[in-house]
């Protein structure tokens, strides 16, 4: 299964791999910890690393409290 990205133009330094944002949220890394460590600054990225989690069906949402 191909999963495809996004381009992200305000931040052209983001290297978003599929493999290593999957091995990361495995690993278990947040969300928010594996935006950062790909290159997006705190509280950016949620929205592109998580339909990379769901495409490839791994990613579980938080249950509320």
């Amino acid at each position: 299964m191909k999963i495809t990205i996004g381009k992200s133009i305000k931040y052209k330094r983001v290297k978003l791999a599929p493999a290593r944002v999957i091995a990361m949220y495995k690993a278990g890394k947040c969300v928010s910890d594996i935006a950062q460590a790909c290159g997006y600054p705190r509280g950016h990225g949620n929205n592109r690393v998580r339909p990379v989690l769901q495409a490839a069906g791994v990613y579980r949402k938080p249950q509320a409290a």
